[in-house]
């Protein structure tokens, strides 16, 4: 009877731990939010041409990545390489004051701070309503779009935003 009963209570401690390990598990990011976003930030003339800042943020269900990129091209084509960093992510789900779904991204350097936040939005371009992902670091709100647009400057203090590569 022993036996019997000492199964029994290492089954009910393994669905407890089970049950708990469940619970503390990240959130998954839904697919739409998932793929590379493009922030625009700034330009600049350099020896008589002018450059744009693009940067790249791009999320998988695992991994955050940030990327910078310039370009002598208006249309922010042929965007070149500067720098990038990527980090294994975490995200948890929470809903806002105006109730809207946002999602908290955590990084294993900073594990029980809060990397950025990001949310879904729909906002106008160029008079055209389009998507686009708002990335909420330091109490300021950056946007970024699927395709790179010039719309919604960053600015340079902003170029190097996510701290994922300490």
């Amino acid at each position: 009877m022993e036996i019997r009963q000492w199964l029994l209570a290492s089954m009910a401690l393994i669905a407890g731990s089970v049950a708990i390990s469940i619970s503390a598990q990240a959130d998954t990011l839904p697919e739409d939010y998932q793929g590379n976003w493009y922030g625009y930030i700034s330009s600049e003339k350099v020896h008589q041409q002018r450059h744009y800042y693009v940067g790249q943020v791009t999320l998988t269900g695992d991994q955050v990545a940030y990327d910078y990129f310039y370009t002598g091209n208006k249309q922010l084509k042929k965007l070149q390489w500067k720098w990038g960093a990527s980090a294994l992510a975490t995200y948890k789900a929470k809903t806002d004051k105006q109730n809207r779904q946002n999602y908290r991204i955590y990084t294993p350097v900073y594990s029980d701070e809060v990397l950025a936040r990001v949310r879904l939005t729909v906002t106008k371009v160029n008079g055209k309503k389009i998507q686009a992902l708002v990335l909420h670091t330091d109490d300021e709100d950056l946007y970024l779009f699927k395709k790179p647009t010039r719309s919604h400057a960053w600015g340079f203090e902003h170029e190097d935003e996510l701290y994922i590569y300490y």
